[in-house]
This record gives structure tokens, sequence and C-alpha cells, in this order.
């Protein structure tokens, strides 16, 4: 990820000036999609949702970072790819659905990041309004950056995963020394610790901390599958140039333990409650247990428990199969059972495209649906593929061509929202004088079914003029007289209440 400055505050209100001009909007891959009712500076991408079967219900939330132009996009989208909401609050972290105190909350990351992939910065947590409810932040003691930075939070772009308890976990990373001579470094060298925090989300107190540093007696520093020459990572010899040998990129709570997932490290670990390494699931060798037929995997993400009992755990993850100096294997989605009693390892279910082979170097994710369908996202790779209990492909959604666009993760959730800032709308007159277009929309809305429109010479001889049904984010209506003023009024299905946007000029000689 390029590196950024802090991130920008959500913007509550939209500003008419910014209005882009959208007579055209652009469909292939890789371009961005444009709106009169969007600010000209947001960036958002053509989608191509392709169908292949029964999809479950949800909408989609992505992170879209495009590092060439460069912007950073959260949205959600209907799974056809049709934009629900967008933020213009930077951030690179999952934007997802989770539950907070029995209601639905969006959560997501803004902050810091540097060339690695790593960042300092906070969670961010939404109610259904879009309010911005709680910010989950760390402040860890001595903690070191790359460039001395000090920071106001600590909290790692990996995960910000919620308990069933009102905490939430997340990871941290930390500069500090370590002899590195087992891997032909300094003895005195510079390493990325990987740590992780489970956090009190109301009160922000640190309820349980885990340094991977502290347990090398349990994972030295040789397990990792890491050079100490790549583009990276440092090489360790000094303070700015430090070794990311481990490099956690998920962690959720089951009952007092901790499942992690370690990147460079092929491996997946149970952490007790006293910090203590349960066992070790590697993607190599086993670790603690023996791997079956077509069981290996590496460089992997998102790493959950779906099922366990004392006979039998499994565990999905997405399992890239690259990274950036090793690159040559179909990434997958994978569910593997461990057999508790034997510690054989076998494929439960494992999913991807036999007509579209993705190499995803980084990032992704696996989120287990309804009636046994799985949406894996790609992470490094602009696509998310859903697939069916018979592990077909369902679905492939994209929002972008090369590898210069990504999302960290993808999710797809139910969604009813209630937006607590109005709708906007923007209104030209046509060069002749004689008739007038108005463009509509309510971010983040999902329940719009009707708008109707109000229009005059000024503020006080304003009345309806007429009614449309919505068509997608944006919708138009042409009215055959020239006017001075115009209002939208948003209608909700089920007589859900309406909602007026402010009364606006008509721009003159438009569009």
């Amino acid at each position: 990820m390029a590196r950024l400055a802090s991130a920008l505050l959500l913007a509550q209100t939209l500003l008419l000036s910014c209005l882009v001009d959208a007579q055209q909007k652009p469909q292939a891959l890789g371009t961005r999609r444009s709106f009169y009712t969007v600010p000209s500076t947001m960036q958002i991408p053509v989608v191509q949702s392709t169908k292949y079967g029964q999809t479950e219900p949800g909408y989609m939330f992505i992170n879209v970072l495009n590092r060439t132009a460069p912007w950073i996009t959260p949205m959600i989208l209907t799974d056809d790819g049709d934009l629900v909401w967008y933020s213009t609050e930077i951030s690179f972290g999952p934007l997802r659905p989770q539950t907070y105190q029995n209601k639905t909350v969006l959560t997501t990351w803004i902050g810091t990041t540097n060339p690695e992939g790593l960042g300092w910065g906070q969670v961010n947590m939404f109610d259904d309004t879009y309010t911005l409810i709680k910010n989950v932040t760390l402040q860890p003691p001595n903690f070191q950056t790359f460039d001395h930075t000090k920071y106001s939070s600590y909290v790692d772009v990996h995960e910000s995963q919620m308990t069933t308890d009102g905490s939430m976990l997340v990871i941290a990373v930390n500069i500090t020394t370590a002899n590195m001579s087992s891997v032909g470094g300094p003895g005195h060298g510079y390493v990325i610790d990987g740590q992780f925090y489970e956090i009190d989300v109301a009160t922000n107190k640190v309820l349980f901390s885990w340094s991977a540093l502290n347990h090398s007696s349990e994972i030295p520093l040789d397990d990792s599958v890491l050079p100490l020459t790549t583009s990276i990572s440092g090489n360790g010899t000094s303070f700015e140039e430090p070794w990311g040998y481990f490099h956690m990129n998920s962690v959720a709570k089951y009952g007092s333990n901790y499942l992690i997932s370690v990147r460079l490290l092929c491996s997946i670990f149970l952490i007790g409650p006293q910090g203590n390494v349960i066992w070790r699931l590697s993607g190599m060798d086993g670790g603690d247990f023996r791997l079956g037929a077509n069981t290996h995997f590496c460089y992997q993400h998102d790493a959950r428990i779906l099922h366990q009992d004392a006979d039998k755990v499994t565990i999905t993850m997405h399992d890239n199969g690259n990274t950036e100096f090793d690159n040559n294997t179909v990434t997958r989605a994978l569910a593997l059972d461990i057999d508790m009693n034997t510690k054989l390892v076998t494929v439960n279910r494992t999913m991807r495209n036999p007509n579209d082979p993705i190499f995803a170097v980084s990032q992704g994710s696996y989120q287990t649906l309804a009636n046994g369908h799985v949406l894996t996202g790609h992470g490094a790779w602009p696509v998310a593929e859903e697939f069916d209990a018979q592990n077909n492909i369902t679905m492939t959604f994209q929002f972008g061509d090369s590898y210069d666009v990504s999302s960290y993760r993808a999710y797809k959730a139910p969604w009813s929202p209630k937006p607590a800032h109005p709708p906007v709308a923007v209104a030209f007159s046509n060069t002749a004088g004689n008739a007038t277009t108005v463009y509509m929309s309510w971010n983040g809305a999902t329940d719009v079914e009707s708008w109707n429109v109000y229009a005059g010479a000024n503020e006080s001889s304003i009345a309806k003029v007429t009614s449309v049904q919505r068509s997608g984010f944006e919708t138009p209506a042409h009215l055959d007289q020239k006017y001075g003023v115009i209002q939208v009024e948003a209608v909700r299905s089920d007589n859900g209440g309406t909602m007026n946007s402010t009364v606006v000029k008509v721009t003159a000689g438009g569009k």
C-alpha cells in the first residue's frame, strides 16, 4: 500500500461545488463511474458482476485501493455492482458489518500505512445511521515505528474482529531488537514484533495482549519463510530496515483461546489464555499435525474456526499460495478438518474458479454465508467470488483489472440502514432554457422506492411537479420547463417514511 497521510474525517454533507460532469460514464474495468450527485474527488470503480447461479442475498462491503491514482474508497454495493454507499473517509482496513451491544454496526480502520502494508491507526464504528459512535484505539507504552513517528493510536490495519463479549481483537506491530543469527542476520538485529490485543470497546481498556517475540522459544525466528532480502521487508540491520518475519493478519477468539494466522510462517496457531501455544497447524509440514492430500497451504489470510468439538476442528482460510517473492500457485478458498485424535488434516472443501485461476500475492478473506455458500475476497487481485454448497462458483464480482486495484477483504451481509444525512439533488436547465433535468441520490439508503420532485421559480413558489421510480444509485428526472430551484423527496418502501433534500438552485445552460 502506498504511504498516505492520516485519514480524513467522514464527510457529513456533500458540496455542490464538487459535482462531477458525468455526461460520459466509462464502463471499462479499471476506470471509474461518475455521478452528478457525488463529489468529483470520489473514485467509484466500474464493477462487473457475473452470476452463474443462485447467490445468497446481501450487500457487498469492500475498501477499494487504487495505487496508481491513488485513491481509496470504502463502499457498499449490491451484488449486481450497483453503488449503495460510499465514504469520503480514507480507510484501508476491512469495511464490515458486525454486532455490538446486540445492534449491527459498521467498522473500518483509518490511519497511516507504509509500503510494507503495516499500519498505525484506529478502528471507527458507525451505527446504522452512518453516525460515528466509537473509536477503538491502542496506546501501548514504548512502541516504535520505522521513522520514530508517535501516533495517537497503534492499531494495525489487518484486523478488527468483534467478540460476543463487546470486545474487539486487533493487531499491532512494534520495532524492537532480536538476535537474528539463526537466520543469518546480525546478533543485534531489528525485527517487527507481531502482537495482538483484546480491547473493551466501551472503555478502550486492554483485556489481553500477546507478543510473538515473547514466545520465540515456541515460535523461533528461523521458522519464517521470509528471506532477508525482499521488496516487502527490511533485512534487520537497522532500525529503519527491520525484518518483518512474522506478519500476523487475523485473530479470532473461541472460548478463552485465540486463533491467529501468521502469513510468513504459513501457519495458524491456537493461543491459550496464558499466552501459550496450544497447537500449530503448518501448511508446509503440518506442525503438530499430519497433512493429508491437498492440504498444504501458505501465505494464508483470514483464518477462522468453523466448527470445533473434542474430536474435530474445521478451519477456514483464504489460501493465497503466493506472495511477492513466491507466486506460482493458484489461490483458493480452503476449509480443513483436523482430527484431534489421529492428528490427520484432511480437506473439507476447496473452492476456486477453474476457468479463471487467480494468483493473489497478498490479502484476502473467507466468509461463510448461509446455505453452505462461501464468499472469498482475493485481496490484491480485485475480485470476490461466491461459491455454493457444492463448491460451484455462483458469482464473480470484479472491481478492477490489475494488481494496482485491491480490497484487503470483501464481505457480504444484510444491511438495513437509516441514514441520518439527507438526500442530495442537482439540477441543470438546458441551453435552450425550456427544460430542466434533476439528478437525485441518497447515499447509503437501501429502501428508496421512488422520488417526489418539487420545483419553482424560487423557494417560496416551490411545488410538487412529478414523481419517478428509483433507478439505481442516482435517479434522473426530466422536466419540460425551466425552473429556478428544486427539491427532492425520497419515498421509502413499506411506509418507511420520507426524507427531503435541501432546496438547491438550478444551474443554467447545463446538461
